[in-house]
């Protein structure tokens, strides 16, 4: 399966954008936070860009993430 055809991997990005990083995405998920990870990044390689500001902390989301994000609002956590 791709990342992209994944709804965990968007509920990790939708959870990344209330803020706290990792931790909080993976407690808004209910997934643990190495998986959040690892969908993050499969998300990432599959569409071809980067979704995050990779080394900062709390992540923060890049101008795609928030293009991704506005058509997936419709999500709930």
């Amino acid at each position: 399966m791709r990342a992209s055809d994944n709804l965990n991997a968007w509920r990790v990005l939708a959870a990344l954008r209330l803020g706290g990083g990792i931790r909080r995405a993976s407690i808004e998920t209910g997934l643990d936070s190495p998986q959040c990870t690892r969908l993050l990044q499969a998300l990432e390689e599959d569409l071809g860009l980067s979704l995050v500001a990779h080394g900062t902390r709390p992540v923060s989301l890049t101008p795609a993430s928030f293009f991704y994000l506005s058509f997936t609002s419709f999500f709930s956590l």
